[in-house]
């Protein structure tokens, strides 16, 4: 695990992102950059198979959920019940 001051991570993470090498399967971050990353495209839709998260909306309060879709309403990222949100990559 590779722990990146909360500073220090956008700068960091972008580049890996934007590359598509090095960046990390899982990771915390500001809720401040979800919209501008998910609506990137960086992250698999998690709405579809074999994830089907939409399954499990219900789960969720439904203004927190919806902050992990990007703009057509796919799912990228989930977002805790904090301001803090995680996504998966593969």
């Amino acid at each position: 695990m590779t722990i990146v001051p909360i500073a220090d991570y956008p700068t960091k993470l972008k580049p890996a992102l934007e590359s598509g090498v090095g960046a990390p399967d899982v990771f915390t971050g500001e809720i401040a950059f979800l919209k501008q990353w998910v609506d990137a495209g960086y992250w698999e839709n998690l709405s579809e198979e074999p994830y089907n998260v939409d399954d499990i909306s219900n789960d969720y309060i439904p203004y927190v959920f919806d902050l992990g879709k990007d703009k057509d309403g796919n799912v990228r990222a989930f977002v805790a019940n904090d301001t803090r949100w995680r996504l998966l990559q593969t």
